[in-house]
């Protein structure tokens, strides 16, 4: 039983070789009483020819089912080595599987552009608000890169937050100024030296003004709690005075005690509370509280000038809560 199992798990092409050689030996050899003859007179062709196609088939034999795992001589077969090969029917199947991914229509989000402030050398558009007397000038305002360009209203600003007022004998009165929100309990720091600060006609002052005001009238006196310098004579070089005034106060009242000497810088402290403004000159705290509006308010810095006069000042280190604006 184990040879007829042997023999037919055999190859097909082993089984025909061995065939055709049982079928020549036989034709060719006689075997009896134990040895083997070569077959005398005339040899039968038919079955040698047979044999010899049977041999032959054998030979030729190439099985249609699975290759043989054995491998060719002097050739390795590894696991890593070997690469599927996928019909092109099996592939159209995958890639009508594959997901299709559509490109969203959804623009990316754009960066948010960076807020400059004074220390940048900008009055940031999104910060702060230009007001001027002068229409014409006040239009003729551009917006290069988020920044203001107040030139017109002799206004401008360098690297490092120095804030400049030029402006020099204008034909007609002349008052422009920026300003900014505050809080009802904002701390507002600055820094001011004068270069020069004139009129030509007496009696009609020149001022720096330093104002808490309404959103509505930045510049307005009435209403407005205000720290000034002011020049009221047309001596060379005039006497700077600095005034206080709150909202009740068309004008104010200067402080008798001390003026400005110019070529100095002097650090302004505006403390607000609610209605009311603490003033400190150089860490020293003013005598005289004044009183501010009530509700939503604006710093406004800017000058007023009369007919021919004349400003070069300087304002520095502004900060509003600590911050640089």
């Amino acid at each position: 039983m184990d040879v007829i199992t042997a023999v037919l798990q055999a190859p097909v092409n082993t089984i025909l070789i061995f065939a055709g050689i049982v079928i020549v030996f036989f034709a060719l050899f006689e075997v009896g009483k134990g040895s083997v003859q070569l077959r005398s007179g005339k040899t039968n062709v038919v079955p040698v020819v047979v044999g010899a196609i049977l041999i032959l088939g054998g030979l030729l034999y190439k099985s249609s089912g699975a290759p043989s795992a054995e491998p060719a001589a002097g050739i390795t077969i590894s696991a890593a080595t070997v690469t599927p090969v996928i019909s092109s029917e099996a592939t159209a199947t995958t890639e009508a599987q594959t997901p299709t991914i559509v490109p969203s229509n959804t623009p990316e989000p754009t960066s948010t552009p960076e807020i400059k402030t004074l220390a940048d050398g900008c009055i940031a558009g999104g910060t702060w608000q230009a007001i001027s007397i002068d229409t014409a000038a006040l239009n003729s305002i551009s917006n290069q890169d988020l920044c203001l360009n107040l030139d017109a209203l002799g206004i401008s600003v360098e690297r490092g937050g120095k804030l400049h007022f030029l402006a020099t004998a204008p034909k007609t009165p002349a008052a422009s100024g920026i300003f900014i929100p505050v809080g009802n309990e904002s701390v507002i720091e600055f820094k001011i030296s004068v270069k020069s600060l004139y009129i030509v006609y007496p009696d009609v002052p020149a001022n720096i003004t330093f104002s808490v005001s309404q959103p509505n009238d930045p510049m307005a006196d009435r209403g407005s709690g205000r720290f000034k310098l002011r020049v009221e004579d047309n001596t060379q070089p005039a006497l700077v005075y600095f005034l206080l005034a709150d909202t009740t106060e068309p004008t104010g009242s200067k402080l008798e005690t001390q003026h400005y000497s110019y070529g100095r810088t002097y650090s302004i402290r505006l403390e607000l509370k609610s209605i009311y403004m603490q003033t400190y000159m150089n860490d020293v705290k003013l005598n005289e509280e004044v009183t501010i509006p009530a509700g939503s308010k604006v710093f406004y810095i800017g000058y007023d000038l009369p007919i021919l006069a004349g400003a070069d000042v300087e304002i520095s280190d502004i900060k509003v809560d600590g911050k640089t604006p």
